[in-house]
């Protein structure tokens, strides 16, 4: 086989173990079997994490893919781009029943309840990913104070430093949200988890008790009329907690033509508000990415739909980064070396997670076979790649299992189910 690449055993077999349940694109490690987006990935990279949002402004990207077919797993690599770079992130599944995109306080809830640090990315966290506000301060201070052991202080000196720096922030929008996110800090500098868990409720939208949380300095319920000034806050607030910026990253799960016409009218409001504010001077540090099935979806006769299809009306290339749309079937090369180089990926990452060598030329050889008995099935491009990772893995397992390489026929027999 070729190199192998650099990655640890456990991410290897959490990779092969998801990929080979359900076909679903792993939540951490999809950069190392992603085919055909390298230009695109290194755009985003090079322009937008390493230079714009690095430097201020705000971007929004319509993302069209379908079903079955890399949108997730787009999102996912970009979402280790991110945190390559020092960027937190939130990954928000969008439902009509639990996060509406129509509701915007229900999707302020869904991004501060999917929040997650560059920590998760590491190795020794892959089997346990910690996602929202409350994991993200802790981590923020569980490394605070490694760094700070780390420098020779005291366990005094070190909370002296901490309360220094939770005391020089500033310039955040919404003064509840400061409020909050300062006195939650200092409840876990304190270890006083009642405090911080009454305070964090606050944060995550679950309620507002005047008698409880005015004495944090919370004088607000978080509603539809609070949730921009409180994202520009989450913002601020994340920037100087020493990460470069947010990447918020929605994925359509319901498909947009089942929802009723007051409801798309509103999502389309709250798209092209979400789009606008971007271009404001007071949103930075983001990047937005919308995943959508259908972009005829903009097609809709209302003045917002109109506003929208105006303002997202140019592709996004590696030679055009500024482009606001981009279709990830225009960016793949033919399905059949697509399939091919992903099955390679996916078996280099089998090797590590099994501590298994292939044969090189009869793997190519059974990889084919399974792509091309993939192509003779009926997708219209919905859930090809899913079906493929699916059989693959389940081809690899028999390799290592039966310590031969499959027929022509056996691999049909895969393919259908009959093995």
């Amino acid at each position: 086989m070729s190199e192998l690449p650099q990655i640890d055993k456990r991410l290897a077999k959490n990779i092969i173990h998801i990929v080979g349940s359900t076909g679903t694109p792993p939540e951490i490690g999809c950069s190392y079997f992603s085919v055909g987006l390298d230009s695109i990935l290194d755009a985003f990279d090079k322009y937008y994490f390493k230079d714009l949002i690095l430097n201020g402004q705000s971007t929004f990207k319509l993302i069209i893919a379908n079903y079955g077919y890399g949108k997730t797993h787009f999102l996912y690599s970009i979402r280790d781009l991110a945190f390559d770079n020092n960027y937190a992130a939130s990954y928000v599944s969008l439902n009509n029943n639990e996060t509406p995109f129509h509701k915007l306080e229900l999707v302020y809830k869904a991004i501060v309840n999917n929040l997650m640090d560059p920590e998760n990315k590491k190795p020794e966290n892959v089997f346990n990913i910690e996602k929202g506000i409350e994991y993200f301060l802790r981590r923020w201070i569980i490394k605070k104070k490694e760094e700070l052991i780390q420098a020779g202080l005291s366990n005094d000196e070190i909370n002296k430093e901490i309360l220094n720096h939770l005391n020089s922030i500033k310039g955040v929008e919404n003064t509840s949200f400061k409020n909050a996110i300062v006195n939650a800090l200092n409840a876990l500098l304190r270890e006083d988890e009642n405090e911080f868990d009454i305070i964090i409720s606050w944060i995550k939208g679950e309620g507002f008790f005047p008698s409880v949380h005015k004495k944090y300095g919370i004088l607000h319920k978080i509603d539809k009329s609070t949730v921009f000034p409180m994202i520009r806050s989450l913002l601020g607030i994340i920037r100087q907690l020493d990460y470069n910026g947010l990447v918020i990253l929605f994925d359509e799960g319901e498909r947009f033509s089942t929802l009723g016409s007051r409801a798309k009218k509103e999502v389309a409001h709250n798209l092209r508000q979400l789009v606008d504010q971007c271009g404001q001077s007071n949103f930075k540090h983001c990047l937005i990415l919308y995943a959508n099935t259908d972009e005829n979806f903009l097609t809709q006769p209302d003045y917002d739909y109109e506003a929208l299809k105006q303002r997202l009306n140019s592709y996004f290339t590696e030679f055009n980064p500024l482009g606001t749309k981009l279709n990830l079937l225009h960016i793949n090369n033919s399905n059949e070396e697509l399939l091919f180089q992903i099955g390679l990926k996916l078996a280099n990452i089998f090797e590590i997670a099994e501590d298994f060598t292939f044969n090189e030329t009869e793997l190519k050889t059974s990889i084919k076979l399974l792509v091309d008995e993939t192509m003779n099935w009926q997708f219209n491009e919905e859930g090809l790649k899913r079906f493929f990772v699916k059989k693959l893995i389940h081809c690899l397992k028999f390799i290592k299992t039966y310590g031969k390489y499959p027929t022509e026929e056996e691999i049909k027999k895969i393919a259908n189910g009959e093995m």
